[in-house]
C-alpha cells in the first residue's frame, strides 16, 4: 500500500518537474524569438536611417551641382554671388558633418529638410533671375545690333553727303577761278606815246604795259585778290628778279611757279581792269614774248606779243 503511494508521488513529482522544464524551455524559446525580432527591427531601423542619410547626401550633392551651375551663369552675367557662396559653403559643411557621423538626429533632420526646401526655392528664383536677365541681354543685343546697323546706314549716308559736299566744293572752287578778259599789250615810247598791237619795234619800246579785265564770276568770293604775271622772253626762262618785284608762288597742285610782278586788286565782280607796267631798263630783245597771269594758285589767262 505504502509502496504504491510512494510510486504515485514519484510520478507526480516527475511530471511536475517535466512541466516546469517545458515551461522554462518555452519561456526561453519565446524570449529568444522576441530578442531576434527586436534585433531584426533595430537592424532594419539602422539600415533605414543609413539609407535616409545616403539619400539626403545625394540630394545635397545634386543641389551643390545646381548651385555651382547658377554661380557660373551669374558670374557670366556680371552678377554678385556673395549670398550664393554662403549658401554653398553651408551646404558643403552640413554634408561633410553628415558623412563624418553617419547619422542625424531629429533636429538635424528637420534642419536639413528645411535647408533643402529653401535651397530648391532659391534655385528656382535664381534660375528665373538668370532667365530674365538673359532675355534682357538678348533684347539689348538686338537693340545694339539695330543701332549699329542704323549707325552704319547713317555713316554711309554721311559718307555720301561728304562725297557730294566735297564734289560740290570742288565744283564751286573750280567755278570760283577767275579768268582774264581782253588781255592786251601796249608799248610806251620814250616820249610817253602809247602803241597798241601785238608786234613792236624794240627800238621804240621804253616800257611795256600789259592790261586785262577780270571776267564776270558770281561764284568768286569778293575781296582783295593778288594777281601775278610772268613774262617769258625769247630765252624761254621767266624773268623773275626779286629786286624788281619778282618771286615764286605755289600753285594749287603744289607746284612752284615763278612770276615777274604782282599787285593786289579789290575784287567785287565789277569787271575790274588790272594793269601791269614793266619798268624801264628791261632789255627787249627781238623774238616772241609770252605772258601768264596767275591768281589764287591758278593760271587764269595769258597772251603773246612779238618784238622785232
Amino acid at each position: 500500500m505504502d509502496s504504491n503511494k510512494n510510486s504515485s508521488s514519484t510520478r507526480t513529482a516527475l511530471i511536475a518537474i517535466i512541466v516546469l522544464q517545458l515551461g522554462i524551455i518555452g519561456y526561453l524559446v519565446y524570449s529568444n524569438v522576441s530578442k531576434k525580432t527586436e534585433i531584426e527591427e533595430l537592424t532594419t531601423n539602422i539600415d533605414t536611417k543609413s539609407e535616409e542619410i545616403t539619400n539626403k547626401i545625394q540630394e545635397l550633392d545634386s543641389l551643390n551641382v545646381e548651385f555651382e551651375r547658377v554661380r557660373r551663369e551669374r558670374e557670366a552675367l556680371g552678377l554678385n554671388n556673395d549670398s550664393l557662396n554662403v549658401q554653398i559653403e553651408e551646404l558643403n559643411r552640413f554634408k561633410k558633418e553628415a558623412m563624418a557621423t553617419g547619422k542625424i538626429n531629429a533636429q538635424q533632420k528637420r534642419k536639413l529638410e528645411s535647408m533643402i526646401a529653401s535651397m530648391k526655392q532659391e534655385l528656382v528664383a535664381k534660375d528665373k533671375e538668370i532667365s530674365d536677365l538673359t532675355a534682357s541681354n538678348k533684347d539689348l543685343e538686338t537693340k545694339v545690333s539695330d543701332l549699329s546697323n542704323e549707325k552704319g546706314r547713317i555713316n554711309d549716308s554721311l559718307t555720301g553727303v561728304a562725297t557730294v559736299k566735297k564734289d560740290l566744293e570742288s565744283k564751286l572752287a573750280y567755278a570760283a577761278i577767275l579768268k582774264t578778259e581782253g588781255l592786251s599789250f601796249v608799248a610806251i615810247k620814250e616820249n610817253g606815246k602809247e602803241i597798241e598791237g601785238g608786234e613792236f619795234n624794240h627800238k621804240k619800246i621804253s616800257q611795256m604795259k600789259i592790261k586785262f579785265k577780270i571776267d564776270d564770276n558770281k561764284a568768286a568770293q569778293h575781296g582783295n585778290k593778288v594777281f601775278y604775271i610772268g613774262v617769258v622772253p625769247p630765252s624761254g626762262k621767266v624773268f623773275s628778279d626779286p629786286v624788281n618785284g619778282g618771286g615764286t608762288l605755289q600753285m594749287s597742285d603744289g607746284q612752284q611757279a615763278e612770276y615777274t610782278f604782282s599787285q593786289t586788286v579789290a575784287f567785287a565782280n565789277a569787271n575790274e581792269e588790272v594793269t601791269f607796267v614793266i619798268p624801264k631798263g628791261f632789255n627787249y630783245t627781238p623774238g616772241k614774248y609770252t605772258t601768264i597771269v596767275y591768281c589764287e594758285g591758278y593760271s587764269i589767262g595769258g597772251g603773246t606779243f612779238d618784238v622785232k
